[in-house]
This record gives C-alpha cells, structure tokens and sequence, in this order.
C-alpha cells in the first residue's frame, strides 16, 4: 500500500471513530443518575404475575422511594440493584423487583 493510502485509510478511521463517540455521548441518559438509591426502607407489597411471583410498590411518599423511581426512570424503566432486577410498570410509577437468578 501506498503511504499516502496509509495516511487516508486513518484519517477515515478517525472521523469514524469520533462519530461513533459523539452518537454514544448523545444516546447517554441525560443528568446525573442517582446510583444511591436502594431497596432498602421502601415497603413492598407482593404480588402475582404472568411471569410468577415479583414484589411492587408505590410508597409515594417515601424519599427512597423516589431515589429509586428517578434512578430506573434514568435507565429506561429496568435496572438491577442488589442482585434484584427492578422495573417501572406503564403507569410510571408503581415499582417492581424480582430477584435475579
């Protein structure tokens, strides 16, 4: 190959590259995630679905519990904390979580 080839070929390489970085930057959820946000003194309530069985809640008043809520909301609905896979259910804002396996 032709070092002027050479030259090109990493040229092009680069600009992909940094496009490549600028979509992912953008794709990146917005703000800060609150990573603090535990299961921990929120009350759950057990529940019954298709999928089997899952504990959920909706102790609005709660600082917790909106820690949690912002936190998965920040994720796309489902997150895991604590080996637990944690979701949010259409409604936005009843909380669920199943333990992983």
């Amino acid at each position: 190959m032709k070092p002027d080839t050479i030259v090109k070929l990493r040229d092009a390489f680069i600009m992909a590259s940094d496009a490549l970085q600028e979509e992912l930057e953008a794709q990146a959820p917005k703000g800060k995630v609150d990573l603090t946000a535990d299961l921990t003194g929120i009350v759950w309530e057990a529940a019954v679905g298709p999928k089997g069985a899952y504990e959920k809640t909706d102790d609005t008043n709660n600082v917790k519990y909106k820690q949690l809520l912002k936190a998965v909301q920040e994720h796309q609905g489902k997150l895991t904390i604590d080996n637990y896979f944690v979701w949010v259910f259409d409604n936005g804002h009843t909380i669920a979580r199943r333990p992983k396996n």
